[in-house]
This record gives structure tokens, C-alpha cells and sequence, in this order.
């Protein structure tokens, strides 16, 4: 079970999902324009955004679950997943609450991703994974991990992708490679 905390620290705009001791934390103050997504809500934007975090953060089946009740969250298999990868589905969650809220329904990460991509200058896949100290910044796992995580919904649909996420959580390879779960996944792509 876990605890959703409103808590108040002044101008900040944030939330986070702490795993460790069960329980969402969602600031206060709502976000100027043009941070952290365009939003017409912005309970609905963070709240969707960290009960994904949630979701996938403390969800184990299989030896991994077993591995969680004996020695606690720290070995859920989401700990383990690449920082875009955690960001990326986050923000298509938050983006398919409405066209119009949500980082991906801005315009900006497709703007930037678009520019990149015609200049041959796309992130590796370190360069996506650990903060830049480039434009975007710590923008960027949001950035790359939503563009990507939205190609693969489109691509393969939502189940399939869900499916992946399912699959890693009960996979004993998800501690060493977010990559070596998903062998074998791919049933008629």
C-alpha cells in the first residue's frame, strides 16, 4: 500500500515516488508555463506521471518478487531499469491523459528530437540514459526516453509494450541488462 503526501515546499513544482517507503510525493505548487510539460491539470499530469513511476517501480513476479519480500525493494527489478527508460514511460502516460497536457503534446521534445535526428547528432544511448551537461540536461531521459518509449507504442501497441514491462519484472535477467529480458518477446512484431 502506498501513501500519496501533499506536501509543501514553497515554489518548487515536482513529485517523486519513493519505493523504499511506499509513498508518492507530489508537491504543491504547480509548474510556470513551459515547465515540465505543457499541463491543463497539473494534479492529473504529476499524479498520472508518479503512479507510473509506482507501478513500475514496485512491481516483481517470479524470483524477483521473492527476492523483494526477502531483502526489500532495493532488488525490485525497475530499480534497475535505465533512467529513460523509467522517464520514458512516464511521459506517454502523462501524454495520453489528453492532446493537450503532457511533455510529448508540447511540441518541444519533437521540435528537438527532429532537429538532432536531421543532423545526425542523436544521443547514444549513454549519452540518453545519464543527465548531459548539454542542453537538455536532465531533461534529456524525459526527452529521448518519452520520443522512444512513444515509437515503441506506435510501433508495437500499448499490450506489447505493457507486455515488455510485465515480462522484465518477473525476469531474474532484468538485475543485469534492462535489454535481456525482452529476448524472445517479440511474437510477430
Amino acid at each position: 500500500m502506498y501513501a500519496v503526501v501533499l506536501e509543501d515546499i514553497g515554489a518548487e513544482s515536482n513529485g517523486l515516488t519513493d519505493v523504499a517507503f511506499h509513498r508518492i510525493l507530489l508537491f504543491r505548487s504547480s509548474p510556470s508555463v513551459g515547465e515540465l510539460g505543457y499541463h491543463q491539470n497539473w494534479w492529473r499530469l504529476v499524479g498520472v506521471h508518479e503512479y507510473t513511476h509506482w507501478r513500475h517501480l514496485s512491481s516483481a513476479e517470479g524470483i524477483p518478487a521473492l527476492l523483494t519480500v526477502l531483502f526489500g525493494n532495493a532488488l525490485v527489478p525497475g530499480n534497475f531499469t535505465p533512467g529513460w527508460l523509467k522517464e520514458g514511460i512516464c511521459v506517454v502516460a502523462e501524454s495520453g491523459t489528453s492532446p493537450y497536457e503532457g511533455r510529448l503534446n508540447e511540441g518541444l521534445f519533437d521540435a528537438y528530437a527532429a532537429v538532432l535526428a536531421k543532423r545526425g547528432r542523436l544521443p547514444s544511448i549513454v549519452q540518453a540514459t545519464y543527465n548531459m551537461d548539454v542542453f537538455p540536461g536532465g531533461t534529456g531521459p524525459y526527452l529521448f526516453g518519452g520520443q522512444f518509449v512513444e515509437f515503441l507504442v506506435h510501433r508495437f501497441g500499448r499490450e506489447r509494450v505493457s507486455d515488455f514491462f510485465v515480462h522484465y519484472s518477473a525476469s531474474i535477467l532484468s538485475y543485469f541488462s534492462p535489454a535481456i529480458p525482452a529476448v524472445g518477446l517479440d511474437r510477430s512484431a
